[in-house]
C-alpha cells in the first residue's frame, strides 16, 4: 500500500491529515436544523409526500452544493500536503538554464536561416533563471541569471557576427555557471573554425557538473563560393577564392571597377594577383550564394604622400649619393611614398616650417647654434620627428635633451654583429648584419632600443612631446646593413612610424580582434557610430577614424564551409541520457492553486445566496 502512495506522492504521510474530514462531516451533520411550523390545512399534503428521515438526509446531502465545495478544498488541501508528483525527463526540472548560442558567421548562411532557427530553439528552451552565452571568435555573457522576459529581450536583440566559432572556450565558460541539476542547451551549426576545435574533452567535463546538457543542432543553406584569405601589399595584393561546392563554379570577381570571370572548380581554391588600390577599395563576388558574409572583402591602404625632409648636413655630396638616399629612391618607386628633400648647411638654416621630418648627417655641428636646437626641438613637440646619425663629436653639443641616448665613458665600439631588441612591426624580417665599429651609447630612460650590438644599444627610438627622435648609429659605410635588402624595407617602415602614417598591417585587420586606441573618439562602423577607445571588430566592413580608414574582414575558410556537419557526437550521447533519465515534478503548488480557486468561488456563492 505504501509503495502504491509512493508512486503518486512524495510525502504519503501526508495524507494522514484526511482525518480533519471526521470533525468536518459530524460539525454538519449536528448543525441546527430550521424548525418547521405545519399548517392544518396543509397536513394532508404533508402526509402524502412523508419520505423517510434517512432519503431526506442524502438528498440534502447531495444537494448541498456549499458542502461540496468544501469538501473539495479540504481533499485539495489533503493532496497538497502528500505533495503529488509526475516523472518529467530531468531537463524539464532544472531551476537554472544556460543557454549556449551561436552567433558566428556561419549563422548568417541561408540568409541568416541559422540564427534565426538558433533564436527560435533558445526562446523555447528559456528557464526560470537564465544565463545566456554567446558563441564566436572570443565567447562572451550577455546575460547572467535573468528572468525569462529579460532572456527573450536579450534574444530578441541578438544579431549574428562576422567572426569564427570557439565552441570549446565557449564550454568551459558554461562550465562555469553548470551546477548539478541545471540545464545547459547549446545551439549551434557545431563548426569549430577557432580554439580548440576538438571539444570533446570540454563537453566531458560539463557533462561532469551534474549539468544536464542538450546539444541543439541547427542547419540551412550549403552553396557557397567565398573569399577565404587576402594578403594586402604595398605594391601588389592577392585574395584567395574557394568553391566550397561539390560541382564547378563560375563567378564574377569585382575589385574596384574592374570585374573579371573566375572559374572553379569543386573544392577548388584560386588565387587572384591585383594591384593595391590606394585609399579603400571593395573586393566583391557579385554573384549570390547561401552565406554573403563572405562575398564582400575591402582593402585600406595609405594614399600616396609626400614626406618633406630637411636634411642638415655639411656634406651635401656625400649624402646624396649614400645609400640612405638610394633606399629613398627605392621607396618612392615600389611604394606610396615620395620624398621631397631640401638640404640646409650650417651655420645658414632656413625656416624649419613645413616640415615632417629633420634629418642631421655628417653635419659640422660647431656651427649648430643653439636656438636651432631649440627650433627644432619645438617642432618635434608638436608632431614633427628627427633622425640623428652617428658622427665624430656628437655629444660634444647640447641637444637640449633631444636624443634618446647618452654616450658611455669608452666610446669606441668593435666589431659585432647588429640584432633587433625585439621582433616588432620595425624590425620584422630585417637583417642589420654587422658593423667593424661604432659609437657605444646607452638608451635614456623611456626609449625603446630598436637594436643593438651583443653589448650596447645601435638604433635607439625615442619620443619627445607629439614627435619622435631616432638615433642611427649604424656607419652604412662600414657596415654590412645597407648593402641588405631589407635596408630600404627598414627605412620604409621608419618613415611610416616617425610620420605617423599608418601601416598596411595596422589597416587590414581580421574579425575578432580588439581596435585599441588612446582615447574615447568617434568610430563609424560597420553597424553604426560608436565612441570609446576599445572596439571589438565583431563585424566585417569599413571603420572610419577621424585620421585613417580601417579594412576589416572575416577571411576563414573554416567559416565558409558551411555544406560540411558539425560535429554533434558528444550532442547523441547527452540528449539520450537526459532523455532516458526521469524525476520527479511537484505538482502540490498547482493544487494549492486550485484549492484557493475553488475557495474563492466557495465566496462568490455565498454572496449569491446572501450569506455575506
Amino acid at each position: 500500500m505504501v509503495v502504491g502512495l509512493g508512486s503518486v506522492f512524495l510525502n504519503p504521510a501526508g495524507l494522514a491529515t484526511a482525518l480533519v474530514l471526521i470533525p468536518f462531516l459530524l460539525l454538519y451533520l449536528i448543525k441546527p436544523k430550521p424548525r418547521h411550523e405545519t399548517v392544518p390545512s396543509l397536513l394532508f399534503v404533508m402526509k402524502d409526500l412523508g419520505k423517510s428521515n434517512i432519503s431526506s438526509f442524502f438528498r440534502s446531502f447531495l444537494r448541498d452544493l456549499l458542502l461540496l465545495l468544501q469538501l473539495l478544498i479540504l481533499l485539495l488541501l489533503i493532496g497538497a500536503a502528500a505533495k503529488p508528483f509526475i516523472n518529467v525527463p530531468q531537463r524539464y526540472l532544472a531551476e537554472q538554464t544556460v543557454l549556449v548560442v551561436d552567433v558566428s558567421a556561419s549563422m548568417h548562411a541561408d540568409n541568416d536561416g541559422r540564427f534565426k532557427q538558433a533564436i527560435s530553439l533558445a526562446k523555447e528552451n528559456i528557464g526560470k533563471e537564465n544565463t545566456i552565452i554567446l558563441i564566436d571568435s572570443s565567447p562572451s555573457v550577455l546575460a547572467e541569471r535573468v528572468s525569462g522576459s529579460a532572456a527573450k529581450n536579450a534574444l530578441d536583440a541578438l544579431r549574428p557576427t562576422d567572426t569564427t566559432t570557439d565552441i570549446s572556450d565557449a564550454l568551459q565558460l558554461a562550465r562555469s555557471y553548470a551546477t548539478t541539476g541545471s540545464r545547459v542547451v547549446v545551439i549551434s551549426d557545431f563548426l569549430p573554425t577557432a580554439g580548440d576545435k576538438d571539444y570533446k574533452t570540454v563537453a566531458d567535463a560539463l557533462e561532469s557538473t551534474g549539468a544536464i546538457v542538450d546539444y541543439l543542432p541547427v542547419t540551412g543553406g550549403s552553396s557557397n563560393v567565398g573569399i577565404i584569405d587576402l594578403a594586402v601589399g604595398p605594391v601588389t595584393s592577392s585574395v584567395w577564392l574557394k568553391n566550397t561546392n561539390a560541382r564547378p563554379a563560375q563567378v564574377t570577381l569585382k575589385i574596384s571597377d574592374a570585374a573579371q570571370q573566375v572559374l572553379l572548380g569543386p573544392g577548388e581554391t584560386k588565387e587572384i594577383t591585383f594591384n593595391t588600390p590606394p585609399g579603400v577599395a571593395k573586393i566583391q563576388i557579385v554573384e549570390g550564394d547561401d552565406l554573403l558574409a563572405d562575398n564582400t572583402a575591402w582593402t585600406s591602404a595609405p594614399d600616396k604622400n609626400t614626406v618633406k625632409a630637411l636634411v642638415i648636413t655639411n656634406s651635401q655630396d656625400a649624402v646624396q649619393r649614400s645609400n640612405l638616399l638610394l633606399a629613398l629612391n627605392v621607396i618612392s618607386k615600389n611604394f606610396p611614398m615620395t620624398f621631397d628633400i631640401t638640404y640646409a648647411q650650417p651655420p645658414k638654416i632656413p625656416s624649419l616650417d613645413g616640415y615632417d621630418v629633420y634629418i642631421v648627417d655628417q653635419a659640422n655641428l660647431d656651427l649648430m647654434l643653439p636656438g636651432y636646437v631649440r627650433d627644432i626641438k619645438d617642432k618635434v613637440s608638436s608632431g614633427a620627428a628627427l633622425i640623428v646619425f652617428a658622427q665624430p663629436a656628437l655629444f660634444s653639443m647640447d641637444w637640449q635633451g633631444l636624443l634618446p641616448v647618452t654616450p658611455q665613458q669608452d666610446l669606441a665600439g668593435s666589431r659585432s654583429s647588429v640584432l633587433p631588441a625585439t621582433v616588432s612591426s620595425l624590425t620584422q624580417d630585417v637583417d642589420f648584419g654587422q658593423v667593424s665599429a661604432y659609437t657605444r651609447v646607452q638608451s635614456v630612460a623611456g626609449a625603446t632600443v630598436v637594436a643593438k650590438t651583443a653589448q650596447d644599444p645601435i638604433v635607439v627610438l625615442g619620443a619627445i612631446g607629439k614627435g619622435h627622435v631616432l638615433y642611427y648609429g649604424i656607419d652604412d659605410t662600414q657596415g654590412s646593413f645597407s648593402r641588405d635588402p631589407s635596408y630600404p624595407v627598414f627605412w620604409r617602415r621608419a618613415f611610416d612610424l616617425l610620420t605617423n602614417r599608418p601601416s598596411l598591417e595596422n589597416l587590414n585587420l581580421h574579425t575578432g580582434m580588439v581596435l585599441t586606441l588612446p582615447s574615447a573618439i568617434p568610430v563609424k562602423t560597420p553597424i553604426g557610430t560608436v565612441t570609446a577607445d576599445i572596439i571589438p571588430l565583431d563585424y566585417a566592413g569599413l571603420y572610419t577614424l577621424p585620421d585613417r580608414t580601417i579594412a576589416v574582414n572575416l577571411l576563414s575558410d573554416g567559416e565558409s564551409q558551411i555544406a560540411s556537419s558539425g560535429n554533434v557526437t558528444a550532442a547523441a550521447s547527452s540528449m539520450d541520457s537526459s532523455t532516458a533519465s526521469e524525476g520527479p515534478l511537484d505538482l502540490s503548488d498547482y493544487v494549492l492553486w486550485l484549492a484557493i480557486a475553488f475557495l474563492l468561488i466557495e465566496i462568490l456563492y455565498l454572496k449569491y445566496r446572501g450569506d455575506l
